[in-house]
């Protein structure tokens, strides 16, 4: 196997990852564990992140290496629009509030509206990493 048909099968891979955790949010959501769904929807869209950055030969082993890049390689760049680099930021955020601090809570409107929000990071991220830059 080639190098690029490597990368290219680590992208479907971790787009494939970040669809079914999207669907676990979905679930938990509808399980009415906010808590849960929110930490999933960060998860999602981080795999789908992650896969964009494959077809630049970047891996971090930090979050917010990650989350450095996406500001970096596709905001600042004008690549993706700012709002979505913002929406990362705030899942980024309600992740470690989710995971992290007891008692953290989430309403229902809010994490419908980021399982929204991820559905259409993960289709800009899907479109960036069929068509590197």
């Amino acid at each position: 196997m080639t190098e690029e048909e490597a990368a290219r099968e680590a992208v479907a891979r971790l787009m494939e990852r970040a669809r079914k955790v999207l669907a676990a949010a979905q679930r938990d959501y509808q399980a009415d564990d906010m808590e849960s769904a929110m930490s999933r929807v960060y998860y999602a869209c981080f795999h789908a992140l992650s896969a964009v950055l494959v077809t630049r030969k970047l891996v971090f082993s930090r979050h917010a290496g990650v989350r450095a890049a996406l500001h970096q390689l596709l905001v600042k760049t004008g690549r993706i629009d700012a709002a979505l680099g913002r929406f990362y930021d705030e899942v980024f955020e309600a992740r470690q509030e989710a995971d992290y601090v007891m008692g953290a809570s989430f309403d229902t409107e809010t994490v419908a509206e980021c399982i929204a929000g991820a559905d259409q990071f993960i289709d800009v991220m899907q479109r960036i990493a069929t068509d590197p830059f």
